[in-house]
């Protein structure tokens, strides 16, 4: 299926990085075009009628369709994207109305806030580029993620997509998500068959292929950027997974 058909950006009007200084309470009785608000700070809740109420902490991301009736609650120093964008979304593109964005997908997020601002000549086309493929990358995340799996289980991997470069324990994500440790353990398994930590690993070390095949970076510049102490760690955690080392891993990839 060819998903760009399913997502088409007819028109951009509007992208903007905003900051709240006091409380961010809003309400919108008709949107009057798509859009999206993508919160980089700030904790409360936003509500859709007809869809439902969201909880809004850093990285949330919400889409709205034209008409829809919402309100914001959110507390103080907020800081956020928000659009107005002409967005088609075909029935059948899985492409979702709140979701929890990665460190990539805010880094996209920045990129296009950044092309846009700059008002260049050809901002409307890179924009709309970019922002295609973010939508094309959150609807992938959104579908791999098995059917009929918890509201935790979402939460613990959108916590883990956030934050898989960073330090953090099994004790943080059930915090995170509201379960006990025991719990997140169970249903991680049960419904993934793998470990927390080790779904952890192999997102490190899938976003470490992609790095080593783009050539752009040292290795010891790709195992500070995934987060392992050094570039032993990483390269001995990369031939654990692959096989290969780093380096043996580019070679035999014909770079």
């Amino acid at each position: 299926m060819n998903y760009f058909c399913d997502v088409k950006v007819e028109d951009i009007r509007i992208i903007v990085k905003k900051q709240e200084r006091g409380n961010f309470i809003f309400s919108n009785d008709s949107r009057v075009s798509s859009g999206f608000v993508c919160f980089l700070e700030g904790e409360g809740s936003l509500s859709i009628d007809g869809v439902g109420q969201f909880d809004i902490r850093p990285g949330s991301f919400v889409r709205y369709e034209k008409g829809d009736r919402y309100k914001i609650n959110v507390g103080p120093n907020s800081l956020y994207y928000t659009s107005e964008i002409d967005i088609d979304v075909s029935s059948e593109f899985n492409f979702p109305r709140h979701v929890l964005c990665t460190e990539d997908e805010l880094s996209s997020l920045e990129r296009i806030w950044r092309v846009w601002s700059e008002q260049g000549e050809y901002c409307f086309v890179e924009a709309r580029i970019l922002l295609l493929r973010l939508f094309l990358g959150l609807s992938r995340r959104i579908r791999s993620i098995p059917n009929g799996s918890s509201a935790h289980l979402n939460s613990a991997l959108a916590y883990i997509h956030r934050h898989a470069s960073e330090s953090f324990s099994l004790s943080d994500v059930a915090a995170f998500c509201n379960v006990s440790e025991s719990y997140l353990r169970n249903s991680f398994r049960e419904e993934l068959g793998i470990s927390v930590m080790q779904y952890r690993e192999n997102m490190r070390i899938s976003r470490a292929k992609t790095l080593l095949l783009s050539g752009e970076h040292r290795i010891s510049e790709i195992a500070s950027m995934l987060g392992y102490c050094d570039v032993y760690h990483f390269s001995r955690k990369f031939k654990q997974s692959t096989g290969l080392s780093p380096t043996h891993y580019i070679a035999y990839s014909g770079l």
